[in-house]
């Protein structure tokens, strides 16, 4: 049998992530094959270009809260491939990846060589058939399921028992493969829509808002927006990642909601309406009551349930603590915001988290605006340091470098900048700055807002596998996926 290392080593061979064939005849080959586990569970389905995986993981974990058992897929992963798929907010284990990997690829394998008009399937999607194939056979009641790219032509759109689409903000990205206009990605991203099946949409730009609205009356499906917390909910700050959370917690809602109805139509709503009173009674905190009765959570457990979920790599706050870099006076945040939407994001998140002094550590792919990017960051940013990250994709260190400086000629007071050719060393230059002291800084959750003065920040960022290098750098076992 082959190990975990060799299967993904098989997996990339086939064909990388960042080099897409746009069909889904094969997929929907092989799931017929394999009993259809696309189908056999509840699934929502998470198109856009920001915020899917953090949304996501909000949504999984508040639906476990309540009871339900979930499966998530999300990508790309940070460190390791296993992340991925999860089972009730815990990653496959090699095992698993490698008993449904071994039962999946003689199918995948047997369907190309019988249809090599067909193509080959990529790595996106043979792991997209493990994670249906592993939702199915452990039964979940709901697959939380991310997009890879665009949406409908992506892999993951190929389920029939859909019971929400979501579609985060939307912006430019991934032009090569979805256009140059957002209006064209936007229209790409509304191909997860089906008819008749609610599709919630976190707020828009105005031209996006047209695409959708026009791409939902079509199909025939119905739009739903995210609705804010509850008022008397404390102040969870205006980070993404807080708007995220409000996306999450409306599909919630929407998904309950709609159990409940099918339930009642089928004559046994009263043991599922038990299971989800029993979770919000039992099991949450009780201290503050739900202020209606269609809410789902307490005050007191909503407040609980943001600190507490980590999504990493999403304005996450870490600490070195081995091998003998100290941050001292800095705070250290990694977060794997990629393009100038996810920028402007992340630039207001920092502002509305109070950060005043920031050095930037960033490394991006080649194929990435790195100019928008830039763009974005470098009115908040005090020093930026470029350097390079873990993936053959990466632009040099001297690439980012001769960007910025064109951004920075036509700034006036523009941030410094240099480059390091490593990521140790380019930290290691940022805790020798003027900004570092010999002061600890206590690792914590970058998520409420704060008027406390905020230590200077070293902001590791560009790209999701920056984020995942900087994870592996720092003494961090990134937190359960």
């Amino acid at each position: 049998m082959q190990s975990f290392g060799e299967i993904i080593a098989a997996l990339f061979a086939r064909r990388p992530e960042n080099e897409i064939d746009i069909k889904l005849d094969r997929m929907h080959g092989v799931l017929q094959q394999l009993g259809s586990p696309q189908n056999a569970c509840k699934v929502v389905h998470i198109a856009g270009t920001n915020g899917k995986t953090s949304t996501a993981k909000y949504i999984s974990t508040m639906l476990q809260t309540l009871g339900f058992s979930v499966g998530r897929y999300s990508s790309p992963h940070l460190i390791t491939p296993l992340e991925r798929i999860e089972l009730n907010s815990a990653p496959i284990s090699e095992a698993r990846f490698i008993e449904e990997y071994m039962r999946i690829i003689p199918i995948v394998e047997r369907y190309e060589a019988e249809h090599p008009d067909h193509g080959k399937f990529g790595f996106f999607e043979v792991v997209t058939l493990i994670a249906y194939a592993t939702f199915a056979r452990d039964q979940v009641d709901f697959a939380i399921v991310e997009v890879g790219l665009g949406g409908r032509f992506d892999a993951t759109n190929v389920s029939q028992n859909v019971a929400l689409s979501v579609i985060t903000p939307i912006g430019i990205d991934h032009t090569e493969f979805l256009g140059a206009s957002v209006e064209g990605i936007a229209r790409e991203k509304a191909g997860i829509v089906k008819p008749g099946v609610p599709v919630l949409l976190a707020a828009q730009t105005s031209a996006v808002q047209s695409v959708l609205d026009a791409e939902i009356a079509d199909v025939g499906a119905k739009a739903c927006y995210s609705e804010s917390l509850p008022e008397r909910l404390p102040d969870l700050g205006s980070t993404y990642l807080a708007q995220n959370f409000a996306l999450a917690y409306s599909a919630v809602h929407i998904l309950v909601q709609k159990k409940l109805s099918n339930e009642m139509q089928l004559g046994s709503a009263s043991s599922e309406h038990a299971r989800v009173q029993n979770a919000r009674v039992g099991n949450l905190p009780t201290s503050t009551e739900a202020s209606t009765t269609n809410e789902l959570f307490t005050i007191d457990a909503l407040q609980q349930l943001f600190c507490e979920i980590t999504v990493p790599g999403r304005l996450q706050l870490i600490q070195r603590t081995s091998d003998g870099l100290e941050m001292g006076a800095l705070e250290a945040m990694v977060d794997a915001s990629h393009n100038p939407h996810g920028a402007n994001a992340l630039v207001s998140a920092l502002q509305a988290l109070g950060y005043t002094e920031i050095i930037a550590v960033v490394a991006q792919f080649e194929d990435k605006d790195s100019t928008g990017f830039l763009q974005a960051l470098a009115p908040v940013v005090s020093e930026f340091i470029f350097t390079r990250n873990s993936s053959p994709r990466s632009r040099t260190p001297e690439g980012l470098y001769a960007v910025y400086a064109d951004i920075a000629a036509a700034m006036p007071n523009s941030a410094p900048a240099q480059t390091a050719p490593t990521l140790a060393e380019a930290l290691e230059l940022a805790t020798n700055s003027k900004l570092a002291t010999a002061v600890n800084s206590p690792s914590k959750s970058a998520k409420v807002s704060s008027t406390e003065e905020k230590k200077p920040l070293l902001l590791i960022t560009g790209s999701v596998v920056t984020a995942g290098d900087a994870l592996q750098f720092f003494d961090s076992n990134p937190p359960p996926f």
